[in-house]
Formats: structure tokens, sequence, C-alpha cells
């Protein structure tokens, strides 16, 4: 049989495309650049937008939020000013914030994120603050928050270190603290800046100390006006501590029940001492009472550091009828 033969196609040769010329009186136009990636690369400090940031972590755990019905509501100021830091690090500290709050919130409830503006002492600053119900926290675990804020190691139910949260904000020339405004409901602050001036390093070392008041006569005073009545003094002895610290940034927190003031605060190497000596000196000069009766106080004070296995230790007595 007669075979066929195949037709071959030639290609034709592709036309060289003319290079375009630049015009007249001023060089080419360069091509447009990409759009920067997020997240940006690491070790990266500029200036960015807090809330979408907050967005971008908060839309990458919705699996987590759906899992355990746990719902977000976001509440920023208008016109706020972006911050100075690296993007990729503060997002890693807000990640660890949101996941500590998830796991310990009851299913059915609700996170609440607010931003508004801050005025740091060196500059402007925007402040981020996060709360919600804590399903594992009970009566004594309140005055405890605050300390494990400041430990390396998490233990137990509370999943994640704070202290490293804390750290990386540091890290970034910015504060981080907490408080329980409400029982069960702790709220953590971070504070930004938001120019290059208040993020420039600070000169000297800081360390965290924890400073213990005890009322030692607490249980008589109780017995003489009252469970409640005893209270209020606590609460308003609380109040007087933290007008001799940097409240909120250096926190405060009082045990009614108990009779105890907890303040922790940051001090340079050297000073902490001192700032125990002055909240001492002014609460043994102030007058308390309860109603329009004098209160006779013997005050037990315990200065511990933190971040340390040792450190100084100071204890120290001090009674004063008044």
């Amino acid at each position: 049989m007669p075979t066929r033969k195949k037709k071959i196609r030639k290609s034709k040769p592709a036309r060289a495309k003319p290079r375009k010329k630049a015009a007249r009186g001023g060089p080419a136009k360069k091509p447009k650049a990409a759009a920067a990636a997020w997240p940006p690369p690491e070790n990266r400090i500029c200036f960015f937008d807090p809330l979408d940031l907050i967005r971008r972590v908060l839309m990458a755990h919705d699996m987590l939020f759906l899992s355990r019905q746990v719902s977000y509501h976001i509440a920023a100021a208008p016109a706020l000013p972006k911050v100075w830091a690296d993007p990729n690090q503060i997002g890693l500290a807000f990640t660890k914030l949101v996941e500590q709050l998830l796991r310990r919130a009851p299913r059915g409830s609700r996170i609440f994120i607010n931003l508004k503006e801050f005025a740091l002492r060196s500059g402007p600053g925007v402040e981020l603050s996060i709360a919600g119900a804590d399903k594992h926290l009970s009566d004594e675990d309140d005055s405890s928050v605050l300390t494990v804020l400041f430990e390396r190691k998490a233990e137990g139910s509370q999943g994640i270190s704070l202290a490293e949260c804390r750290e990386i904000i540091h890290g970034q020339r910015g504060q981080m603290w907490a408080d329980i405004p409400k029982h069960n409901h702790p709220t953590y602050h971070i504070v930004l800046p938001a120019s290059e001036e208040p993020a420039q390093p600070a000169h000297g070392g800081h360390q965290t100390f924890k400073y213990d008041i005890s009322i030692s006569n607490y249980a008589m005073v109780r017995k003489r006006f009252g469970i409640k009545k005893s209270e209020h003094l606590v609460e308003e002895i609380e109040r007087y501590v933290r007008s001799l610290v940097r409240y909120p940034m250096d926190m405060v927190m009082a045990m009614g029940d108990k009779g105890i003031i907890t303040a922790i605060y940051e001090s340079q190497q050297g000073s902490a001492e001192s700032v125990a000596s002055r909240i001492s000196k002014r609460l043994g000069k102030e007058e308390f009472r309860i109603g329009r009766k004098p209160v006779e106080l013997s005050f037990h004070y315990h200065l511990s550091p933190l971040h340390a296995r040792g450190g100084p230790r100071v204890e120290t007595h001090h009674k004063r009828s008044s």
C-alpha cells in the first residue's frame, strides 16, 4: 500500500518586539514596585496600622473562635495614629493574648478589644486593651494574675507565658500591664509608641519587684468594724498606694478578705528599696479612718524580685496609731 506523506508546517520566525525609547528630555520610566507582602520581613521596625494587624490576627483564629463558640468585639478611636514597632513581634504578643483568653473563656462569651490614643511621657502612643471572662479564675486567683504576668513559665491552666508577651512588648519599647476591674474578667493593656522618639532605647537596666503590704492586725480590725467596713479600708489603702507608684503601668491589687495590698513595679537597678521605703514611710504618716473613728494599723512589708531566682529580700514591720 502506498504510504501517505505527512505535511510539515514551517513555523514563522517570531518578530522581535521593538524596544521602547525613552522620552526625550528625561530618563526612562522605572517599573512600579510590587506591593509589600504581609507580614513584613523579620526584625523590621516601621510604622503600621495596629487595627489592621489586630484584624489579621483575629481572622487567623476564626476557626478557634467558632470551635469554642466565642465572639469578639472591636472598638477603635477615630483617626488612630500608626505605631512604630516591629509588626511581627507585636502580632506574636497579641496572638498569645488572644489564645490565652480563648482557652480560658466560657462558651458563648465575648472578648472585647479596644484601641485608643495614649499620652506617653516622651510622646504619643496607642493603647490596646483586650478583656474577657476567665472561667479558671477564683477569688484566690485574682491576686495571683499580676504575679503570673511576670513569671517566665506558665503552669497548669495558664496555657502560655504572659511574661513572654510582656518581654516582647518591652523589647519594642512598649508597656504591658493587667488589672481585674471585675471579678473573673481580666484586662490586658499594651501601650506602643506612635513616633520614633519614645521608641529609642532607655538607659540603664530595670528590674521588676513585688511589694506585699499586709495588715498584721487585720483580724482585730474586722472584729471591731465588721467585714464590709474593713474591706473598704483596704480599698482606701490600695488607692493610696496607687498614688505612690506609676499606676497603671505599675500594678496594684488588694485582697480585701485578707488585708493584703500588692504592688508590682519596675525600678532601676539598686533603687528598688528606695521605692519600697517611700511607700512604707508615706503609709506610716497617713491617717486612716473608718467613718470618724481612727484605726490603729500594724503593717508588714515584704519586697521580693521577679524574673530572678535570687535577689534582695526585705522584710520590715511598722506599727502606727492613727
